[in-house]
């Protein structure tokens, strides 16, 4: 989505990974290395990633001259969005702003996906959206971080009214 944005943007991800790694394999796009691809590419007018959610030793593994680019907040600064926004809130907004939310941020107890989980609330989540979109011009979103295949079917309406929430969100003034 983001190869789309034709003007200078920032984004904001909200993830339990960094997904900035080098991919396993020989050059591939993967989820564990978009954020790293897109940076790199001189095509994607791409400028700032604010990273939430991550834990510090992943970050730790990201390139050092990536860094540069990368706004870090861990996963514990990241419960506490009013605290942690204030520390960004004279960077955040001065570009236009699209939003990637992996639902693994979340807790198991809010959700239950398919790769490992953080431990945010899906109200601090939500917190998080608001302050955001208060100060920014959000130009988009997307959600992902579904169950696994055999996870059960009162877990896969719970994330499906999980993106309901979200997506209501982005469209209240």
């Amino acid at each position: 989505m983001i190869e789309k944005i034709e003007h200078d943007f920032e984004l904001v991800v909200f993830d339990n990974h960094t997904d900035a790694q080098p991919p396993c394999l020989a050059p591939i796009l993967s989820c564990g290395s978009w954020i790293r691809d897109s940076l790199n590419d001189k095509s994607i007018a791409l400028r700032k990633v604010y990273l939430i959610g991550p834990k510090k030793e992943d970050y730790k593994k990201i390139d050092e001259q990536l860094k540069e680019r990368i706004v870090f907040i861990d996963r514990e600064d990241a419960l506490c969005p009013e605290k942690s926004f204030r520390d960004i809130a004279d960077q955040i907004g001065k570009l236009p702003l699209y939003i990637s939310i992996d639902k693994d941020i979340l807790s198991k107890d809010e959700i239950r996906t398919n790769w490992d989980q953080g431990l945010m609330r899906f109200n601090t989540l939500c917190d998080w959206i608001k302050l955001i979109k208060d100060r920014s011009d959000v130009i988009g979103a997307d959600i992902c971080g579904e169950p696994g295949i055999n996870e059960s079917k009162a877990q896969k309406i719970k994330s499906a009214l999980i993106n309901i929430k979200l997506e209501k969100l982005f469209y209240k003034k």
